[in-house]
């Protein structure tokens, strides 16, 4: 799952499955207008945990204000998390609140939502299925 972007699928990702879980075209339409909404956020968030994760590397523990920076950049980074996780809920209860309850079953388990957990300033973070 490395390089993948974490929580949203891509576009050509969520269309299969749709068809897999048989989405009519209201569902369809419902669907990828949340994925058109949380695209633009997610990726405007991981370019924040990018610069998070090189501004973070840059310190130096022989830096005199090494330990307050530190501070700053994990407060940074835990907001950035928040926000993380509630855009990625927002996209997930779109998907959930649209198909019926087989479909979200279905949805699932094609893997297509996976959810950021425990994602700190090393590569990737740990992903996992979400139910």
């Amino acid at each position: 799952m490395q390089g993948r972007n974490p929580g949203i699928a891509s576009e050509k990702e969520i269309v299969v499955t749709l068809a897999k879980v048989e989405a009519t075209a209201e569902q369809r339409a419902k669907v990828l207008a949340a994925f058109d909404a949380a695209l633009p956020q997610t990726r405007a968030l991981q370019a924040e945990r990018e610069t998070l994760r090189q501004q973070l590397q840059g310190l130096s523990p022989r830096q005199p204000d090494y330990l307050e920076r530190s501070a700053a950049l994990a407060k940074q980074w835990g907001e950035l998390h928040e926000r993380e996780v509630l855009a990625y809920a927002r996209f997930e209860s779109a998907v959930a609140t649209t198909l019926s309850d087989s479909q979200w079953e279905q949805w699932q388990d094609q893997a297509v939502l996976m959810a950021p957990i425990e994602r700190g300033p090393g590569a990737g973070g740990q992903m996992r299925r979400r139910r």
